[in-house]
Formats: C-alpha cells, sequence, structure tokens
C-alpha cells in the first residue's frame, strides 16, 4: 500500500532559518527539489549531523585521529557534489536564502513519527512542536523535565544573520 503524501510550508525570511521537518522528502535530491527551481531564493541548506564519539587516537597519543566536521551541506553552486544530498524527516536544517520577503517553501514528503536522538557531544537541533496559540512559556514547557530545565542551554533562533544577540 502507498503512504499518504503530506507538503510541509516553511515560511522563510531573507538569511539563515531554522527549519525542523515533520516530513520525510529523501525520495528526491535537493538538486531535484530545490536547485532545479531558479525562482527558489534558497541558497544553501545545513543539517548538523553529531557522530557518535569516537577514540581520540588510534596507536599514538602524539598522533592523532582527523576531526572531520560534523554539519552535512548543501549549496546551489556545488549543486551535486555537497555532501547533503537528502532531506530526512526529524532532521532540524539551517536554510539560507537570498530573497528579500517572505518565502514559502513547500516540502513535500511523507510524514514521519517524531523521534529524536540527543547526544551529549554537541549540539542538539531538535524542533519543540507547539501550538501557535497560545504559545506555551518554556519554562512550563520543560517543566516535566526539571533537569534538563535546570540545566541545559537552551537557545531560540528566529532567523536572521548571526550575531551577539541572534540566536
Amino acid at each position: 500500500a502507498s503512504g499518504q503524501w503530506s507538503t510541509q510550508t516553511n515560511s522563510l525570511r531573507p538569511g539563515w532559518n531554522a527549519v525542523f521537518l515533520h516530513v520525510d522528502a529523501s525520495h528526491a535530491t535537493l538538486d531535484q527539489l530545490v536547485g532545479s527551481d531558479p525562482t527558489n531564493p534558497i541558497q544553501e541548506i545545513w543539517q548538523w549531523v553529531p557522530a557518535l564519539p569516537t577514540g581520540q587516537f588510534v596507536d599514538s597519543p602524539q598522533i592523532p585521529t582527523a576531526a572531520a566536521s560534523q554539519w552535512a551541506s548543501w549549496s546551489r553552486a556545488l549543486g551535486p557534489a555537497s555532501a547533503l544530498q537528502r532531506l530526512a524527516g526529524n532532521g532540524a536544517y539551517l536554510v539560507r536564502t537570498t530573497n528579500t520577503g517572505a518565502y514559502n517553501w513547500r516540502v513535500k514528503g511523507k510524514p514521519v513519527t517524531p523521534t529524536y536522538r540527543w547526544t551529549l557531544t554537541g549540539l542538539n537541533l531538535i524542533g519543540f512542536p507547539t501550538p501557535p496559540s497560545p504559545a506555551p512559556f518554556f519554562d512550563t514547557f520543560l517543566a516535566q523535565a526539571p533537569a534538563l530545565q535546570q540545566s541545559a542551554e537552551v537557545y531560540r533562533y528566529q532567523g536572521g544573520d548571526l550575531g551577539a544577540t541572534n540566536p
């Protein structure tokens, strides 16, 4: 039987935008989803892909293993040569656009059940689905997890250029 398809609409502002996908769009490459449309203002898409902790050296501490970036990215300029090729559901992405106003990016895919894989070795870019109105206060949202509420560093990214006050 065929699965149900859904389209997630993401309102993108000029510059960098945080997007959490609730649909799996891995049926097509980013060149097919974004790059083939010259009117689409998306220039780059980045995803944090934390690696599981590995040993810091194999034979000698004086010869550490190479540290690779934990970011995978797609850019319009590199196209099929980009490391990031497909958009998976339950994924957090940073999307850079060159639009001058709001742009609605529609991503068609199969809806996925929310699952989160937390890591202790770096950033956890997680989307928290909440009702838009009335939106809960963050301290009440985390009230059921007091240890996380008291010790986690949580930032909100609303889009735009990164700077001292963003996020």
